[in-house]
């Protein structure tokens, strides 16, 4: 796991503890459009497939993002008219971690051509999780069609069993898609 999951991962563990403690119903975060292309661009070099350009999510669980649509330049507007103070943790100008090059080196230059850039990779995110949840909706449908449920009698354990007649007139991709779709719920 790298620096940066595991500090995320530890970030939202501290977040849902002063949820709990507070009692609050959700988590709102400043994820802003430069983190959605960011993310985009990391998936992108991670050779992410369409369920990796979702993005980051509006919600997720008690975890909202309500300023996903609003770039990084309009925030910093805001906070220096209203003189509001906020820390930028040093890390983020270590441009050996890829998110930083990113940030630091390759949006700037594409916002200055295309100045709409958040709302463009926002409108790619939504589509392709709408696609998503086409393909999920789909293997869904397929497993109540090929896979079946059985026990095994001398361990008591579930078993899955798969029409391979049916399974084999799949083509490659949905074969993949209908596998990892079992193992990730099994």
């Amino acid at each position: 796991e790298s620096t940066e999951a595991w500090a995320r991962d530890n970030r939202y563990e501290q977040l849902e503890l002063i949820r709990k403690e507070l009692n609050y119903d959700k988590i709102a975060t400043g994820h802003h459009s430069n983190d959605q292309i960011e993310t985009i661009l990391q998936r992108i070099s991670e050779k992410s497939g369409i369920g990796g350009f979702r993005g980051i999510h509006k919600r997720h669980g008690k975890i909202i993002r309500p300023i996903l649509m609003i770039s990084k330049l309009d925030i910093e507007k805001f906070v220096n008219e209203l003189q509001i103070k906020y820390v930028d943790d040093e890390t983020n100008k270590n441009l050996e971690i890829p998110r930083n090059y990113f940030r630091h080196r390759v949006i700037p230059q594409w916002e200055s051509f295309y100045p709409n850039l958040g709302n463009s990779i926002q409108s790619i995110c939504e589509s392709a999780a709408d696609n998503q949840s086409v393909i999920d909706y789909f293997i869904e449908e397929l497993e109540c069609e090929i896979v079946t449920d059985d026990k095994d009698t001398s361990s008591n354990k579930l078993i899955k069993r798969i029409k391979l007649s049916s399974f084999e007139k799949l083509p490659e991709s949905v074969k993949v898609l209908l596998i990892r779709h079992i193992l990730g719920k099994y």
